[in-house]
Order: C-alpha cells, then structure tokens, then sequence
C-alpha cells in the first residue's frame, strides 16, 4: 500500500499470504531501474531494508534505523536459574523435579540416531 502523508491511499497492491515479504513485493510492482524517487520523498518500514541501495535517489528515501539490541550484563542463569535447565534439556542432573528425563521419555525418537542400518528399512 502507498499512501499519502494524510494517509490517503494512493495504491493498493495485489493481496499476498503473509509468508511473503513486503520489500519483495514492492520491487516486484516498481522496478528498481527506474527512478521512482526523483522527485517524491517516501517513508518506509524496517521491512525495506535495502531500499536505498536497490533504488535510485537514496536521499529521498527515509527509513528508521535499527535499535540495538541492549547488551546483557548478566547472564541468563543468574537471573533465572531455571531458563538454563529448558534451554539445554540433554543435561543430566539440571532439570528440577526430573523434567529432562520426561523430555528424554517423549522425544527420545528426535534425541537419538536410528540403530538399524538404512539397509533394514527397504532401502
């Protein structure tokens, strides 16, 4: 969708699952060859990264930076001792109340290579 500043919207493009990205779309329906900035200033997402060096007339193209992210300075565990023990459920001993070998018990299929050969199979 492109709209105005007053919020008007001056073109709706064709409706797409949500599994497919903005920024593809919009250079799908505007070529990035021709220069569409010239003489129009226009405000994206975070979604269009990329935007200024695909298209032509960068400088009129505006899109907000990126926050970074916070940096930590505590480690997880000793904030919360337990994200530890689900984060790393093959650990013998760190699950409390015996919650690694319920796990082990239920995915044990996912956790462990087939012990018959491919051959024992059909194949």
């Amino acid at each position: 969708m492109v709209s105005d500043p007053s919020k008007r919207v001056l073109i709706l493009g064709k409706t797409v699952p949500g599994s497919q990205h903005d920024y593809s779309l919009f250079k799908e329906e505007f070529d990035p060859k021709t220069d569409w900035f010239a003489s129009t200033k226009a405000s994206t997402d975070l979604g269009y990264q990329g935007i200024k060096t695909d298209y032509l007339s960068p400088e009129n193209i505006d899109i907000p930076h990126k926050k970074p992210r916070p940096v930590k300075t505590e480690s997880r565990s000793s904030i919360n001792p337990q994200a530890t023990a689900r984060e790393s459920p093959d650990r013998t001993g760190s699950c409390p109340g015996g919650a690694c070998d319920r796990w082990h018990e239920s995915f044990s299929c996912l956790d462990h290579s087939a012990e018959k050969p491919f051959e024992a199979f059909g194949g």
